[in-house]
């Protein structure tokens, strides 16, 4: 069994290692291993305000107690007893209509635990299990370290790193679905619990067909459900998703070792194959790209470059000498194309393409560092005609960055040449 939690957040005696999605634990180690990335998450870190959450709770809900509470207390105490905590938890309860729960770092060597009303009032006692499981798994998996709201709008980190980021959060929240469902040890009650938050339906007559319901669910694949924008940057998977990766778990053998049992038809890695095949339903095709960008903007600055030093119909010995720089003396890009035999049509769609991947990759002051490099290119003869200030504007608007910072780039270089 595993002795402690990720980082000493909050011990336990059951094996972490052994429950958690292997994309929960890859992401967030590619993650940290991105020097941009860690240095943005120790920066937050750093400056981030420690609010007493405790404190807040205390005037604004309702604490509870075994007394005022019994139901909930009971699936806390069956949560502890199966993961072996020995931490002190407190629970509140909010006024919120809508069924969910939180957990907050713990205080002073508390675990605090927020659920509202309407979870209290609607959920069923396995339920309530899973629920307070998976919240509590947040804390043992010490997912706390990598959610400070300035990582998600911290203009030093591209949007490429940003959907690897919303990734490993949609990826974490089944890293505690695992904890939820062996705490609760009943994947009906796991289908009924998102019947009830899905549907809003929470009467007998109507939990008695979640199982039913969830038919449909079982039938989302790749052939119904294609990857979209709105799903890169949603921090959590939704719910037909999470409850198919549910469903796998509970017929891994690794789910019925970890409760101490014979059981599973599923080996480990067929486990991982499975819920990983599920995940990709929300993430870009782009995240299989281990890539860091260096072919596209070479290919960019060689492409614009050229567009660049050829706008105004003549190309100086400095331009020249810069664009080879950028190319080669071969002129080929990445893939061996020779820009010289590239038609007009070729050569902008190139262009395009790069800029694209270039968006995605790059954030924004790396791409206004690129543009900064093809300014040098116009004023490499120390003159600049339209053409050349047209191609930089276009090139500016590919790269989504404003065209006044071309303007801009251009009043320091010339500031700089007088």
């Amino acid at each position: 069994m595993s002795p402690a939690a990720p980082d000493g957040c909050l011990t336990c005696r059951i094996d972490l290692d052994a429950i958690v999605f292997d994309g929960d634990r890859d992401m967030r180690q590619a993650l940290m291993a991105d020097d941009q990335f860690r240095e943005v998450v120790e920066t937050a870190e750093a400056n981030a305000f420690v609010a007493s959450a405790r404190r807040d709770l205390l005037l604004q809900s309702l604490k509870l107690t075994p007394k005022i509470a019994p139901e909930c207390f009971a699936a806390i105490a069956r949560v502890t007893s199966r993961l072996g905590i020995d931490t002190p938890i407190e629970a509140y309860c909010v006024p919120d209509p809508l069924i969910s729960a939180f957990v907050t770092p713990p205080e002073r060597g508390r675990l605090i635990l927020g659920v509202s009303c309407a979870t209290l009032e609607r959920l069923d006692a396995p339920e309530l299990t899973f629920v307070l499981g998976h919240e509590i798994a947040h804390a043992l998996f010490n997912h706390f370290s990598l959610t400070p709201e300035a990582l998600q709008s911290d203009e030093r980190l591209s949007p490429e790193t940003l959907a690897r980021y919303y990734a490993w959060m949609r990826y974490a929240e089944l890293s505690a679905d695992r904890v939820g469902l062996l705490c609760c040890d009943d994947p009906d009650a796991v289908v009924r619990a998102f019947f009830k938050l899905t549907s809003g339906l929470s009467e007998p007559r109507f939990a008695s067909q979640a199982c039913e319901s969830a038919q449909q669910w079982t039938e989302i694949s790749g052939e119904t459900m294609e990857s979209a924008e709105a799903d890169w940057f949603s921090t959590h998977p939704y719910s037909p998703l999470r409850l198919k990766a549910i469903d796998v778990f509970s017929r891994s053998r690794t789910y019925h070792q970890l409760l101490g049992r014979d059981g599973g038809e599923l080996s480990e890695a067929e486990l991982e194959r499975e819920v990983a095949a599920i995940m990709k339903l929300m993430d870009p095709t782009f995240l299989d790209d281990r890539s860091d960008g260096s072919a596209e903007v070479r290919d960019f600055l060689a492409l614009a470059g050229v567009a660049v030093a050829t706008a105004d119909g003549t190309v100086v010995d400095a331009e020249h000498d810069l664009v080879v720089g950028l190319v080669g003396p071969e002129g080929k890009l990445s893939d061996g194309a020779l820009i010289e035999e590239l038609g007009d049509e070729e050569f902008e769609r190139r262009m395009i393409v790069a800029a694209e991947k270039l968006c995605l990759k790059l954030p924004p002051v790396r791409r206004q560092k690129i543009l900064e490099d093809l300014v040098s290119i116009a004023l490499a003869d120390q003159e600049l005609a339209h053409e050349e200030v047209e191609v930089l504007g276009t090139a500016a608007v590919w790269l989504g960055v404003d065209p006044t910072f071309v303007e801009e780039a251009i009043a320091r270089y010339a500031a700089a040449l007088d």
